[in-house]
């Protein structure tokens, strides 16, 4: 049976009121009373009932990161998140929605069932005129809950963001490949159509440094059966995941691209490879072919976390530090929370260049 402020007024012969107050640290409750009480309580093993505050006050410390996955480079933005908002005394929930909308608008609303005062969010929605009435979203705007979305801004959503510059990103890889001379420039992509703003803005940014310089392509793969071998194409968004992201899926899904692309003799000058674990896979099949990097062929990468650093050559590429990623959104947030005037800004993060020895 739980332990109740009633049970710890009963032990002690005093009324329910005293024993809350004394337990929330408010009223004229003498000091000796006040310790009287909290340690019974911890004796008797009370915990205090959260829910029951948050509602008493409408108010809660708690804030929730909602993201696709934890893997690599969403990891480490997490984990600085997590640790940031910590240190500004926060309560941190994470929730992973895998690509879906039904868990997104599950772990939305959750956070507001349980009055969050914030959410950090990367959002499968591009325009706030695309979700639904009624959807957790809409009712965290009609709240005032604040909210940052990462990534890319929800267009016409009250909502901040911090935007990752992938056309940057992209204009940054292209002119090192215009640099070093390349013609033929390929963007390897592990799953089917459609795909995320993510891909056209990188693809935009790589035609316009190669305007007059070099030509660039697509290629995507279609796997047959998704990574447990059981679910046959077409695939689910949940099964996309599995065959893009997940480390081991991952190192498969760019071995199995650049195999198809040895077969149709179609090796390019350049490769630009959506996640690293894509780009481990399509490394480790170029030397196992014997294709030299970068001699024949250039490899490059538009995100940067701890498996880039395991690559048996410095892999090139031009990224944000998910480190700073995570300082602007949390720093976002805070302000927010704390009210600050003003329309919803929109911070765009300037790439870093990584020369490296891959491209």
């Amino acid at each position: 049976m739980k332990v109740t402020i009633k049970d710890i007024a009963d032990k002690l012969d005093i009324d329910m009121s005293s024993v809350s107050y004394a337990l929330s640290g408010k009223g004229t409750i003498k000091p000796e009373t006040r310790e009287l009480v909290r340690k019974t309580a911890e004796e008797m093993g009370y915990v205090a009932n959260g829910i029951a505050r948050k509602v008493s006050t409408g108010k809660s410390n708690l804030v929730g990161i909602v993201m696709p996955n934890v893997l690599f480079a969403y990891g480490e933005y997490v984990q600085h998140g997590f640790r940031m908002l910590s240190d500004a005394g926060m309560e941190t929930s994470v929730s992973l929605t895998e690509f879906t909308m039904e868990r997104e608008e599950m772990a939305v609303k959750y956070l507001l069932e349980n009055r969050a005062s914030g959410l950090i969010i990367k959002s499968l929605f591009s325009r706030w005129a695309d979700i639904p009435e009624g959807h957790p979203l809409r009712l965290a705007a009609k709240n005032k809950l604040p909210v940052v979305s990462f990534g890319y801004p929800i267009s016409g959503s009250p909502f901040g963001c911090v935007h990752i510059d992938m056309f940057g990103i992209g204009k940054i890889l292209g002119r090192r490949f215009a640099d070093t001379g390349r013609k033929n420039v390929k963007l390897l992509i592990p799953h089917p159509p459609p795909f995320y703003r993510n891909v056209k803005e990188l693809l935009k940014g790589l035609e316009e440094a190669g305007s007059g310089n070099y030509e660039v392509s697509t290629a995507h793969f279609k796997p047959d059966k998704s990574v447990d071998e059981k679910t046959s194409y077409p695939f689910s968004q949940y099964d996309i995941q599995l065959n893009e992201f997940l480390s081991e899926a991952g190192l498969k899904a760019g071995g199995a691209m650049m195999r198809k692309l040895l077969s149709e003799n179609e090796i390019p000058d350049a490769i630009v490879c959506l996640s690293e674990n894509n780009l481990m896979g399509v490394y480790n099949e170029a030397a196992r072919n014997g294709i030299e990097i970068p001699g024949r062929m250039a490899l490059a990468s538009p995100e940067r976390s701890l498996i880039l650093s395991l690559a048996p050559i410095p892999i090139t590429s031009a990224s944000v530090s998910m480190k700073s990623a995570a300082e602007a959104s949390v720093s976002m947030l805070l302000d927010l929370m704390k009210g600050k005037d003003g329309a919803p800004q929109t911070v765009s993060l300037e790439p870093e260049f990584y020369s490296g020895a891959s491209a």
